[in-house]
């Protein structure tokens, strides 16, 4: 009788970071949880796996980022947003937005911290 072969599951490829942090942003549904992490590969900050459930984004937090060993301290880039004819614009990077992100704390395109 032939033995039947399991499959090997594949090991998940984790995202490698040397930093990832909860953020949280208030708007008109409520309190909207994302990771905002540092993408080794592009050399800068991402933000994404958001959800309305902080239990959700901590669990994708533990499951989805590895942290490497190098601690390498990042300087934070400090901006704020400007009104640009109604609309938010990143001081830093210049990005303009749609009116709800006047209340995110950090620049979904480059990362700066705002209001600091």
């Amino acid at each position: 009788m032939a033995e039947l072969a399991t499959p090997k599951l594949q090991e998940k490829k984790k995202i490698m970071t040397r930093y990832a942090q909860v953020i949280a942003t208030e708007n008109k549904i409520g309190t909207y949880f994302e990771i905002l992490w540092y993408n080794e590969g592009k050399n800068d900050f991402d933000i994404g796996f958001g959800s309305y459930e902080l239990d959700f984004v901590l669990e994708w937090l533990k499951e989805e980022f590895e942290f490497t060993e190098d601690k390498t301290i990042f300087p934070v880039v400090c901006a704020e947003w400007k009104d640009f004819r109604g609309k938010p614009q990143c001081s830093h990077c210049k990005k303009v937005f749609q009116e709800y992100y006047f209340s995110h704390k950090f620049c979904p395109e480059c990362g700066a911290k705002m209001g600091m």
